[in-house]
């Protein structure tokens, strides 16, 4: 709040150093105006069950004093306007591309939600390589997972990395070749390098 607070003042109390307080009414509106995130309300309709409505031209102008106020207030809206016409481009966040995955695709499996045995710092950062098996949804995918690995096998896609073959490093780290012993995967060890 005290950071909202301080970036939409700031235009404020650059211009107006010395009358920018008289103005603290005004900022309490524009964000009690605004609508909240979640709620998809604003906080003027959640507790008073409408949104006040302001209209400075109902404002008697016969009097000097009301003239100036409404002349300040004009020249604030209009400052204010063009501040945020400059800089709401640049914090609006832009809509997120999520990456294009495909059956049977191989991914990599981000590690940091895998509850793991051992230092995190030394274990690795992914896993994998897992194919994918279906979609579910629009960012949920099930992936196809050798059964020593005991966790549901649906991932969001912020968890998978897509596989990159690259030429300049050769063929990316693949998996040997399993031999099968009684219908079952097996590895076959070509030396024990420590004992």
């Amino acid at each position: 709040m005290n950071s909202w607070l301080e970036q939409y003042l700031h235009p404020w109390y650059v211009t107006r150093p010395r009358s920018w307080a008289q103005l603290l009414p005004i900022a309490e509106y524009a964000h009690n105006s605004w609508k909240h995130d979640t709620l998809k309300i604003t906080p003027y309709e959640l507790i008073m069950g409408m949104k006040p409505s302001v209209n400075i031209d109902l404002i008697p102008d016969n009097v000097p004093a009301t003239q100036e106020r409404i002349q300040t207030l004009h020249q604030t809206h209009v400052d204010l306007q063009e501040h945020l016409d400059h800089h709401m481009p640049q914090k609006v966040k832009k809509s997120r591309i999520l990456p294009q995955l495909t059956i049977g695709q191989r991914v990599w499996l981000k590690g940091h939600n895998l509850h793991i045995r051992g230092l995190a710092k030394l274990l690795p950062k992914q896993y994998g390589l897992f194919q994918i098996m279906q979609k579910i949804g629009n960012v949920a995918y099930h992936l196809e997972l050798p059964s020593s690995i005991k966790v549901y096998n649906v991932f969001h896609i912020d968890l998978l990395m897509p596989y990159k073959e690259m030429e300049e490093y050769r063929q990316a780290y693949m998996r040997p070749p399993p031999i099968t012993v009684q219908s079952e995967e097996e590895y076959e060890v070509e030396s024990i390098l420590q004992a």
